[in-house]
């Protein structure tokens, strides 16, 4: 029988340490042998953003869940809040012109943001399909990773080796100058350093292009629960992490969706997503 999960069931998997490689045994943490599912620092992070939903968001008299997060689109000034007949309303100051745009109903707002929170989410089916790809794609740098550092590590010793030779050549006095030895060592210490800060930059890269995509795919399951829960400032919270540049218009709310996220919300397949990443992760949304 097909039953849903509850809110409570999803955190309690989200809060253990197991899919991040640890594991909790009489009260003490050990690293498990196991192949963690996500990076420590997407489960630290994710862990943060609980917490932060967890406490409670006492509100003021007339706080006004989405001020300060908007511009007018018509003419750039600040969108003000205002309560009237128990209702929010939102609409431009109009301190540079007499700006014809008009007054925005909360509830109408909160309905154009559920829109693109449920654009920005992603089925249970399609995410697992996502993080398996990310999952060999991970295992396949990992191979490729180690090839490149053996063959670095190989080149820096063919180095090491030519420089023991030089200094015996000019120890025995075979016929090479101070001058000339002391050109060579040069040369090869260079491109000894040369091969070492490579490899210390292949080091700190790893495998942080995919972390982001990862990321976000993590994210967008965590959209299907935010829609369930109806939380005004988490609705803000993920509308900033999506995008920038509010703007209200006509009564419409627009922004600039931010790396990755705009081809969920054009409603593009994966294939597209993944291939526009890959062309381009830094600019291609």
């Amino acid at each position: 029988m097909n039953r849903a999960i509850s809110i409570s069931s999803v955190q309690r998997i989200l809060q253990n340490p197991f899919y991040c490689g640890i594991f909790k045994f009489n009260g003490e943490i050990y690293q498990g042998s196991h192949e963690p599912i996500i990076s420590k620092k997407i489960f630290e992070s994710a862990q943060q953003v609980m917490s932060d939903r967890g406490k409670k968001n006492r509100r003021r008299k007339n706080e006004f869940a989405f001020l300060g997060l908007m511009k007018c689109g018509a003419c750039g000034c600040s969108i003000t809040a205002e309560k009237q007949k128990g209702h929010n309303y939102y609409r431009c100051t109009k301190k540079k012109i007499a700006c014809p745009e008009k007054y925005l109903r909360e509830e109408n707002l909160l309905e154009q943001i559920k829109a693109f929170v449920q654009k920005a989410s992603l089925s249970d089916k399609w995410a697992g399909n996502m993080l398996t790809e990310l999952s060999k794609e991970k295992e396949q740098i990992q191979k490729e990773g180690n090839s490149f550092v053996q063959n670095l590590q190989a080149q820096k010793s063919a180095v090491e080796q030519k420089m023991d030779k030089l200094l015996d050549l000019f120890i025995d006095g075979q016929g090479i100058t101070s001058e000339e030895y002391r050109n060579k060592k040069a040369k090869l210490i260079n491109e000894k350093m040369d091969i070492e800060q490579e490899m210390r930059d292949f080091e700190q890269k790893g495998n942080n292009r995919l972390e982001p995509m990862e990321r976000m795919i993590l994210e967008s399951k965590q959209a299907k629960i935010l829609l369930s829960q109806d939380n005004t400032v988490d609705f803000r919270q993920f509308l900033k992490n999506i995008g920038s540049n509010f703007v209200l218009k006509g009564q419409t709310l627009g922004f600039e969706a931010k790396t990755g996220w705009r081809v969920l919300l054009q409603n593009q397949s994966f294939p597209d997503w993944r291939r526009k990443w890959e062309s381009n992760p830094q600019t291609a949304f």
